[in-house]
């Protein structure tokens, strides 16, 4: 019963929306400020051609306040409503010691 493991090496990782969502996800479970890291995302991301527009949506107790709260940020074009625009989504959730955290 042997086990085998392929390992791909992904060398552009801000291009999928997967990963990046589970980038944040995982910066957010190291409890590092919900502002840190939606900065250093979309720097990376601004460096990359091939992104046109982002928009990261977190919610959840963020940074550990007693309520819920909604982030969203926008940037760049997203056009939602046409048929021909090529957009992913990714979505991760972050478990820390408030509770949990939803990355789209």
């Amino acid at each position: 019963m042997g086990v085998k493991m392929n390992l791909i090496e992904v060398k552009r990782v801000y291009t999928r929306a997967q990963a990046v969502a589970n980038l944040i996800a995982s910066q957010l479970k190291k409890r590092l400020s919900s502002r840190l890291v939606i900065r250093n995302v979309l720097t990376n991301l601004s460096l990359e051609r091939e992104v046109k527009g982002v928009k990261i949506q977190i919610g959840g107790r963020l940074d550990g306040s007693e309520n819920t709260q909604k982030k969203k940020i926008v940037q760049g074009k997203m056009p939602l409503s046409t048929n021909d625009s090529n957009i992913e989504v990714g979505q991760a959730e972050a478990t820390d010691a408030y509770g949990k955290i939803g990355v789209k």
